[in-house]
């Protein structure tokens, strides 16, 4: 670790919302002009790979990487299927693999791939913990 943090790393809610502003920025703030830049046929490449695709060559490359290191659920797990320049579902999916059971997610800005998943407290609910699970940071 490194920075401001390195000696004395936050830890529980000050590390949760440091989290929160920090995944946000990077994806609501920074990412879309990106996103926005980039080709369609691009785009369609990194759905492929998100979705872990067979029957695309990055898609396999994707899944035959995972088969070694796993670190994604693959996007279309999810109903509807996530899509890579959806930014609230790239904001919460790493918010939930570090904090599955406390991360909520505001249902007003909440992407359609989730939005089935929340629980009355704005939580996901236990079929969409399943996906997620083998991907959380304990």
């Amino acid at each position: 670790m490194y920075g401001q943090y390195a000696k004395t790393p936050l830890k529980g809610d000050d590390a949760y919302n440091w989290d929160v502003i920090f995944v946000t920025h990077e994806q609501q703030i920074v990412a879309p002009p990106i996103y926005k830049k980039t080709s369609s046929s691009t785009i369609k490449k990194y759905q492929n790979m998100a979705d872990k695709d067979l029957e695309s060559r990055m898609g396999t490359g994707s899944k035959v990487i995972s088969w070694f290191n796993d670190i994604l659920p693959a996007f279309d797990s999810f109903v509807p299927p996530a899509k890579v320049n959806d930014d609230l579902f790239r904001t919460d999916l790493p918010l939930l693999m570090l904090y599955l059971d406390k991360h909520k997610i505001n249902k007003n800005r909440c992407s359609p791939s989730l939005k089935n998943y929340l629980t009355s407290d704005s939580r996901v609910n236990q079929k969409c913990k399943e996906i997620i699970k083998d991907y959380a940071i304990n």
